[in-house]
């Protein structure tokens, strides 16, 4: 049984990922760490905005991967987010807020809603 998600206005902020298992898997596999970032706009709307940025760090590599896109709410206590925008800020300390880039169409390939 999952807890109750509450009302969208409490969710904004920016929310640190603790516990993803399947990042963790990954950063091994290519020798990287992973550092997993959600901001929830506040939104009176019925789909608020989430923005992810993910901090990685490897041998050769360094920066952000980046998303965006909206929160809908399924049931009490399911939810579903649906990212929509896709970009990298390579070798960069800070994430840009928004942006588009040859990844964008690359990652899009590879987020299924089904999963999130």
């Amino acid at each position: 049984t999952g807890v109750p998600a509450g009302p969208p206005a409490q969710w904004a902020g920016l929310w640190r990922v603790s516990y993803a298992p399947h990042i963790r898997t990954l950063g091994s596999l290519g020798f990287t760490k992973f550092d997993v970032y959600y901001d929830i706009a506040p939104s009176a709307a019925a789909s608020p905005e989430i923005s992810s940025f993910v901090r990685f760090e490897g041998p050769f590599w360094r920066g952000w991967l980046n998303s965006s896109g909206t929160i809908s709410t399924l049931s009490e206590d399911e939810v579903q987010v649906d990212f929509q925008n896709f970009w990298v800020d390579w070798d960069s300390e800070q994430p840009r807020r928004s942006g588009s880039d040859f990844f964008s169409e690359i990652a899009k390939k590879f987020f299924f809603v089904e999963l999130s």
